[in-house]
């Protein structure tokens, strides 16, 4: 009985409103599911496989390779061409940030804030438009009934909208006549009685759909570092289109360099050991 209510309630989270349009549906049900998917599958891989392998000196003990190879994936690699010797990158240029690859630890987490930022404008449309005093999408629900067809049915669905929107109207007036000391005072409590507050916060919430767009593809960039690109999306289909590789543009490696130290007795012995990032595999799709 939990197992189908628990079903039926993500049926209802997945589910589309009556009260958008298609953008509005990419934005906040389509994008989020499939971040969240990704999510999911790269924690799968990151948590329940081995997200990294390194290859070790033969004087590696089993223990000295998990221990390195844990060591690698918490404290960062970094990438180095194929054609550079590792031995000749001085410690400075090691740990660049140009260098540095500290993302892929925490990409399943980052993959559900933007799946959180994608569903945020739609929640604040739910709530205002709930509290406009009119069901925008009961409205459309009812107008768009399939039994509209019968004229019974529509007569009955056009009374209803008409006293809905009748006895909000009424109640908007009523508020406006009786000049509470409250609403007086604070004149911002009466924007949503107003008849331009729906529409005001359907323009509002369009026009944050447009600003989270932007702004995560500045935040992809920060966070996984790629400079060169100034969006990071269109940047990725030139380079696609372009038929340029990871190996030439440094991003999402599939193999990098990690340095790494074990202390032996009194002495503390070096090694710079190359590493596969199959994530990397998951991250860059």
């Amino acid at each position: 009985m939990v197992m189908i209510e628990t079903f039926l309630g993500m049926a209802r989270y997945l589910s589309p409103r009556n009260d958008d349009d298609w953008s509005d549906r990419m934005h906040y049900l389509y994008t989020p599911n499939i971040l969240l998917a990704f999510s999911v599958l790269i924690s799968w891989k990151q948590f329940g496989g081995r997200p990294m392998e390194c290859m070790f000196p033969n004087k590696f003990p089993g223990s000295w390779e998990q221990y390195a190879e844990n060591y690698c994936w918490s404290e960062n690699t970094y990438y180095v061409e194929k054609d550079i010797d590792v031995e000749l990158v001085s410690q400075e240029t090691r740990l660049s940030k140009d260098r540095q690859l500290s993302y892929y630890q925490w990409v399943p987490f980052f993959l559900l804030l933007q799946a959180a930022f994608f569903r945020a404008p739609s929640l604040l449309w739910k709530y205002f438009s709930n509290h406009s005093g009119i069901r925008i999408h009961e409205v459309v629900e009812r107008a768009a009934d399939a039994g509209n067809v019968e004229e019974e049915t529509r007569d009955k669905n056009i009374d209803l909208l008409s006293r809905h929107l009748q006895k909000a109207l009424r109640f908007q007036r009523r508020i406006q006549r009786k000049k509470v000391v409250v609403h007086k005072t604070c004149t911002c409590l009466n924007l949503q009685y107003s008849s331009g507050f729906i529409t005001s916060v359907y323009i509002f919430t369009k026009l944050i759909y447009l600003l989270n767009v932007v702004a995560q593809l500045l935040l992809l960039n920060f966070f996984l570092r790629t400079n060169k690109y100034d969006w990071y999306g269109v940047g990725i289909i030139k380079d696609i289109l372009g038929g340029v590789k990871w190996e030439t543009s440094g991003y999402f490696p599939r193999v990098s360099v990690c340095d790494v130290e074990i202390r032996q007795m009194a002495n503390i012995q070096k090694y710079s050991v190359q590493c596969i990032l199959v994530i990397n595999m998951f991250n860059e799709k």
